[in-house]
């Protein structure tokens, strides 16, 4: 696994260090980078949606009732 260093304030690694034996830092850290990367991900994919959906046309008012009505007059 590749390592990545991060340097903190010397009152928060103090403070770190009295919770050593309650808190496993390193893996507080990795849930903490991959939740922040997944929600830079959604971020990008909702960006990505909402710019597929300016390319959509609307469809007139009441075709999802035309249709409804089409598909169950032809069973």
């Amino acid at each position: 696994m590749p390592v990545v260093s991060v340097k903190v304030p010397r009152d928060i690694k103090d403070k770190m260090s009295l919770y050593r034996d309650k808190v496993n830092w390193p893996e507080e850290i990795r849930k903490f980078l991959a939740a922040k990367i997944e929600e830079l991900e959604r971020e990008e994919a909702l960006k990505k949606a909402l710019s597929l959906l300016e390319n959509v046309r609307l469809t007139p008012k009441g075709t999802a009732e035309v249709l409804v009505r089409e598909d169950r007059e032809g069973h």
